[in-house]
């Protein structure tokens, strides 16, 4: 299994865990592929960007970001969209309650070393399949031996 891998999984347990009523995405890559996206609770987990960090002696040190998808389904009413309002802030909380837990620990992978530039994007709100997300990106620099 690669680094990236490991982390991606550790990141998933930290998620499984602390919000035990998210699902894992069927399809990590678009979630607006995933058949029953109305009815649940979804998060998925993808490795972005990375790049070399100069300077480093004997080992070779990578910064790589990495995407957080959290996403809910709502049901509004025809005069509001009070739920669609009240799915963005709980997906807010979720996203601090999983970076607070990440930034503090090293998910027990002795190479990682920081975890760093946490980000929030607007919410994307699907009104075909009745669903809000929002993705967060963080940097884990971590060591590749």
């Amino acid at each position: 299994m690669s680094l990236v891998e490991e982390i991606k999984n550790a990141i998933e347990s930290y998620v499984q865990t602390l919000l035990p009523t998210f699902e894992k995405s069927q399809y990590v890559w678009d979630s607006s592929l995933n058949s029953d996206s109305k009815s649940k609770k979804f998060f998925a987990i993808k490795p972005s960007s990375a790049s070399f960090v100069s300077g480093t002696c004997r080992t070779i040190t990578v910064e790589q970001e990495f995407i957080l998808e959290i996403g809910d389904s709502f049901r509004n009413k025809r005069d509001t969209d009070l739920d669609t309002d009240e799915k963005i802030y709980s997906i807010y909380e979720a996203h601090e309650t999983i970076y607070k837990a990440i930034m503090r620990d090293n998910f027990g992978i002795a190479r990682v070393q920081v975890v760093s530039g946490f980000s929030l994007d607007a919410p994307v709100i699907d009104n075909e399949n009745k669903n809000v997300k929002i993705e967060s990106t963080f940097t884990i620099k971590y060591r590749t031996e």
